[in-house]
Parts: C-alpha cells; structure tokens; sequence
C-alpha cells in the first residue's frame, strides 16, 4: 500500500510519518513544500508542492492508495 503523507514536516506529520515508516508492506510518500525539512532518517520517496497548486496535487496523488492529510 502506498500512503502520501502531507504535512510530513509539521509536528503532527513528522510523527505520522515516523509510525508509519516502521509499517511492513507501507510504502509512505511525503509530501511537503521543502524537502529539506524532511527528517533525514526517512529514506522514502519526498514529492515536494504546495496544496494550493492543482497541477502540484495531482501529480502528488499519482500512484496513491491512501492520503492521509496533517498539512
């Protein structure tokens, strides 16, 4: 399953994506305006856009399962 995480640098995000990380057979997609506030541990795929840009959200959501929204 693949989840897009977004907010992945925000305090909730960060711990989302920190628990789901650790998830066998989860693939999570962060999903941020920075990519250099990912944490640095998290080796996954980082798609970086701004929710307000339709053209940014849909290539965000392409190949998703799951979205899971804490921006």
């Amino acid at each position: 399953m693949r989840i897009l995480l977004t907010g992945a640098t925000g305090f909730v995000g960060s711990h989302c994506l920190e628990a789901l990380a650790e998830i066998k057979g989860v693939e999570v997609i962060a999903a941020c305006r920075d990519a250099g506030r990912v944490a640095p541990e998290f080796g996954g795929e980082i798609r970086v856009g701004d929710l307000r840009n339709k053209a940014d959200v849909d290539r965000m959501l392409q190949d998703v399962d799951v979205v899971i929204h804490a921006a």
